[in-house]
Protein backbone atom coordinates (compact mmCIF):
# COMPACT_ATOMS: atom_id res chain seq x y z
CA UNK A 1 0.00 0.00 0.00
CA UNK A 2 1.02 3.02 -0.65
CA UNK A 3 2.21 6.14 2.06
CA UNK A 4 -0.81 8.74 1.31
CA UNK A 5 -2.84 5.30 0.81
CA UNK A 6 -1.85 4.28 4.58
CA UNK A 7 -2.17 7.80 5.58
CA UNK A 8 -5.68 8.19 3.98
CA UNK A 9 -7.04 5.52 5.73
CA UNK A 10 -5.54 6.28 9.03
CA UNK A 11 -7.26 10.08 8.82
CA UNK A 12 -10.35 8.47 7.37
CA UNK A 13 -10.31 6.70 10.74
CA UNK A 14 -10.07 9.87 12.72
CA UNK A 15 -13.03 11.48 10.71
CA UNK A 16 -15.26 8.23 11.07
CA UNK A 17 -14.89 7.98 14.69
CA UNK A 18 -16.97 11.07 15.41
CA UNK A 19 -20.69 10.08 15.53
CA UNK A 20 -22.80 12.53 14.00
CA UNK A 21 -26.78 13.34 14.73
CA UNK A 22 -28.59 12.27 11.43
CA UNK A 23 -30.42 15.78 11.06
CA UNK A 24 -32.21 16.63 8.04
CA UNK A 25 -31.03 20.29 7.40
CA UNK A 26 -33.95 22.63 6.86
CA UNK A 27 -34.55 24.53 3.35
CA UNK A 28 -33.88 27.78 5.21
CA UNK A 29 -30.83 27.01 6.53
CA UNK A 30 -30.22 25.25 3.13
CA UNK A 31 -30.51 28.29 1.20
CA UNK A 32 -28.39 30.74 3.98
CA UNK A 33 -25.61 28.23 3.33
CA UNK A 34 -25.84 28.50 -0.92
CA UNK A 35 -25.81 32.67 0.21
CA UNK A 36 -22.80 31.95 2.32
CA UNK A 37 -21.23 30.49 0.17
CA UNK A 38 -22.02 32.93 -3.05
CA UNK A 39 -21.30 35.90 -0.99
CA UNK A 40 -17.79 34.47 0.49
CA UNK A 41 -16.57 33.74 -3.37
CA UNK A 42 -17.77 36.84 -5.16
CA UNK A 43 -16.26 38.58 -1.68
CA UNK A 44 -12.65 37.02 -2.55
CA UNK A 45 -13.25 37.82 -6.64
CA UNK A 46 -13.41 41.39 -5.40
CA UNK A 47 -10.30 41.61 -3.07
CA UNK A 48 -8.50 40.07 -6.39
CA UNK A 49 -9.95 42.38 -8.66
CA UNK A 50 -7.92 45.14 -6.86
CA UNK A 51 -5.34 43.67 -5.53
CA UNK A 52 -4.37 41.05 -8.24
CA UNK A 53 -6.04 41.63 -11.76
CA UNK A 54 -3.86 39.74 -13.14
CA UNK A 55 -5.04 36.54 -11.58
CA UNK A 56 -7.47 36.29 -14.21
CA UNK A 57 -7.97 32.29 -13.86
CA UNK A 58 -8.55 31.91 -10.11
CA UNK A 59 -10.97 35.18 -10.13
CA UNK A 60 -13.08 33.46 -12.86
CA UNK A 61 -12.88 30.27 -11.20
CA UNK A 62 -14.10 31.76 -8.11
CA UNK A 63 -16.67 34.17 -9.67
CA UNK A 64 -18.03 31.11 -11.56
CA UNK A 65 -18.15 29.28 -7.89
CA UNK A 66 -19.81 32.64 -6.59
CA UNK A 67 -22.99 32.58 -9.22
CA UNK A 68 -23.34 29.00 -9.19
CA UNK A 69 -23.69 28.73 -5.36
CA UNK A 70 -26.21 31.62 -5.69
CA UNK A 71 -28.17 30.05 -8.80
CA UNK A 72 -28.68 26.75 -6.40
CA UNK A 73 -29.41 29.13 -3.02
CA UNK A 74 -32.50 30.09 -5.70
CA UNK A 75 -33.37 26.26 -6.42
CA UNK A 76 -33.20 25.38 -2.59
CA UNK A 77 -35.60 28.72 -1.70
CA UNK A 78 -37.86 26.75 -4.36
CA UNK A 79 -37.73 23.71 -2.44
CA UNK A 80 -36.10 22.05 -5.91
CA UNK A 81 -33.11 19.58 -5.66
CA UNK A 82 -30.11 21.75 -6.53
CA UNK A 83 -28.39 19.60 -9.45
CA UNK A 84 -24.94 18.12 -9.41
CA UNK A 85 -23.67 20.20 -12.23
CA UNK A 86 -21.95 23.44 -13.10
CA UNK A 87 -23.69 24.35 -16.11
CA UNK A 88 -24.59 27.90 -15.58
CA UNK A 89 -26.92 28.20 -18.53
CA UNK A 90 -28.60 25.53 -17.06
CA UNK A 91 -28.70 26.30 -13.40
CA UNK A 92 -30.33 29.46 -14.48
CA UNK A 93 -32.84 28.62 -16.96
CA UNK A 94 -34.00 25.66 -13.83
CA UNK A 95 -34.30 28.97 -11.55
CA UNK A 96 -35.95 31.05 -14.16
CA UNK A 97 -38.78 28.54 -14.37
CA UNK A 98 -39.62 29.50 -10.24
CA UNK A 99 -39.96 32.78 -10.91
CA UNK A 100 -35.95 34.11 -10.65
CA UNK A 101 -35.18 36.55 -13.12
CA UNK A 102 -32.11 38.95 -14.23
CA UNK A 103 -32.40 41.16 -16.72
CA UNK A 104 -31.05 40.17 -20.39
CA UNK A 105 -27.53 42.02 -19.93
CA UNK A 106 -26.79 40.01 -16.30
CA UNK A 107 -28.12 36.72 -18.46
CA UNK A 108 -25.26 37.52 -21.25
CA UNK A 109 -23.09 38.06 -18.53
CA UNK A 110 -23.81 34.34 -17.28
CA UNK A 111 -23.66 32.79 -20.80
CA UNK A 112 -20.02 34.85 -21.17
CA UNK A 113 -19.11 33.28 -17.98
CA UNK A 114 -20.56 29.79 -18.36
CA UNK A 115 -18.11 29.89 -21.42
CA UNK A 116 -15.12 29.85 -19.62
CA UNK A 117 -16.56 28.17 -15.98
CA UNK A 118 -17.90 25.20 -17.52
CA UNK A 119 -17.91 24.73 -21.35
CA UNK A 120 -16.24 26.79 -24.28
CA UNK A 121 -18.51 27.69 -26.34
CA UNK A 122 -17.11 27.26 -29.88
CA UNK A 123 -15.36 24.15 -28.94
CA UNK A 124 -17.53 22.32 -26.39
CA UNK A 125 -14.41 21.95 -24.43
CA UNK A 126 -15.08 21.60 -20.56
CA UNK A 127 -12.99 23.93 -17.69
CA UNK A 128 -10.96 25.59 -19.48
CA UNK A 129 -10.11 27.73 -16.61
CA UNK A 130 -9.14 24.47 -14.45
CA UNK A 131 -7.24 22.53 -17.17
CA UNK A 132 -5.32 22.38 -19.94
CA UNK A 133 -6.75 21.48 -22.72
CA UNK A 134 -5.68 18.36 -24.75
CA UNK A 135 -5.58 20.80 -28.72
CA UNK A 136 -4.01 24.03 -28.65
CA UNK A 137 -7.25 26.40 -28.02
CA UNK A 138 -7.54 29.87 -27.18
CA UNK A 139 -8.92 30.74 -24.00
CA UNK A 140 -10.49 34.17 -24.15
CA UNK A 141 -13.51 35.98 -24.86
CA UNK A 142 -15.40 38.05 -23.49
CA UNK A 143 -15.10 38.88 -19.82
CA UNK A 144 -17.53 41.29 -18.14
CA UNK A 145 -16.34 43.08 -15.11
CA UNK A 146 -16.60 41.45 -11.65
CA UNK A 147 -18.87 44.29 -10.34
CA UNK A 148 -21.21 42.85 -13.12
CA UNK A 149 -20.98 39.85 -11.00
CA UNK A 150 -21.15 41.19 -7.53
CA UNK A 151 -24.79 42.83 -9.10
CA UNK A 152 -25.43 39.59 -10.09
CA UNK A 153 -25.18 36.95 -7.11
CA UNK A 154 -26.26 39.99 -4.90
CA UNK A 155 -29.66 40.09 -6.82
CA UNK A 156 -29.66 36.39 -6.97
CA UNK A 157 -28.96 35.88 -3.08
CA UNK A 158 -31.57 39.22 -2.62
CA UNK A 159 -33.82 36.82 -4.88
CA UNK A 160 -33.58 33.09 -2.52
CA UNK A 161 -33.49 35.04 0.77
CA UNK A 162 -36.84 36.72 0.20
CA UNK A 163 -38.25 33.75 -1.19
CA UNK A 164 -36.78 31.89 1.67
CA UNK A 165 -38.18 34.48 4.13
CA UNK A 166 -41.86 33.59 2.76
CA UNK A 167 -41.52 29.93 2.98
CA UNK A 168 -42.86 28.81 6.73
CA UNK A 169 -40.45 25.60 7.57
CA UNK A 170 -43.19 22.69 8.64
CA UNK A 171 -41.26 20.57 10.83
CA UNK A 172 -37.50 21.66 10.13
CA UNK A 173 -36.04 18.24 11.12
CA UNK A 174 -38.17 16.49 8.84
CA UNK A 175 -37.77 18.15 5.75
Amino acid sequence: MSDIKRIQQKIQKLYQAIEYQKIVVPVSLKVKQWVSFAEEYISATSIIDIQKPQYLLPKLQMTGQAVESALKACLVAAHEDSPNSHDLVQLYELAAKHGFHLGNPDIAAIVHLGHFYFQDLATSTKYKIRYPTIQIERLGGSVPTNSTFVSIVRSLCEQATERNNGNIDGNVLNE
